[in-house]
């Protein structure tokens, strides 16, 4: 069983980084919230285009922060196995 407060807090520790990463301004944050949601929601863009979008309009930290987000959703969904003896 999981536990119900997981996500919760996955998403709370997902915000406060991305928050960190464009130095605590909520407008930036906002914006790239609502980036993201656009983009995601309308597949405007391949993953690769996105992550360039955001190095070049954020800032590498939050492109670092939603390339994470990217590879771990990616494995989560068995998308991508890693082969025997990966190290993550």
């Amino acid at each position: 069983m999981t536990d119900p407060n997981e996500s919760l807090f996955l998403d709370l520790n997902f915000r406060t980084a991305l928050l960190e990463s464009l130095d605590w301004d909520d407008n930036q944050f906002d914006s790239l919230l609502q980036y993201l949601q656009d983009n995601l929601d309308f597949t405007k863009q391949t993953p690769d285009d996105l992550l360039l979008s955001i190095k070049n309009n954020y800032n590498v930290a939050a492109f670092k922060i939603i390339e994470k987000m990217f590879i771990d959703a990616y494995i989560l969904n068995i998308v991508h196995k890693p082969e025997e003896g990966y190290e993550h």
